[in-house]
């Protein structure tokens, strides 16, 4: 079963899980997001099988629309070593966390005074 949904993710067939189930699990329409050329769907829905990993980094996106799957033009140079593909999401996850802590520090100076 693991295979069969494994090779519908990356096929072209468009399959949902609805969105109750969405909100949990990467169906094959969330995972073929991430094959987009449009920029504005770039670092979404990286996981497998639990859409919990992209909840919980901000990186999860329904789709509403139809999209055009590829390597767009490749103007970015964001994916262009192996490095920046491996470290871009722990960055990414850095900066979330410093934007909390930030807010934190700031909210505990507002209670302080």
């Amino acid at each position: 079963m693991s295979n069969l949904i494994g090779n519908l993710r990356h096929s072209p067939v468009w399959l949902s899980y609805g969105p109750a189930a969405g909100r949990w699990l990467i169906s094959p329409a969330h995972h073929q997001l991430h094959h987009s050329c449009e920029p504005r769907h770039l670092g979404c829905n990286r996981g497998f099988e639990l859409a919990v990993w992209d909840r919980l980094y901000g990186t999860l996106y329904v789709p509403p629309e139809t999209f055009r799957m590829g390597l767009g033009d490749a103007t970015d140079g964001q994916w262009n070593t192996l490095a920046r593909l491996y470290l871009w999401p722990l960055a990414g996850a850095a900066r979330r966390v410093g934007a909390g802590a930030r807010q934190l520090l700031a909210n505990l100076a507002k209670i302080s005074r």
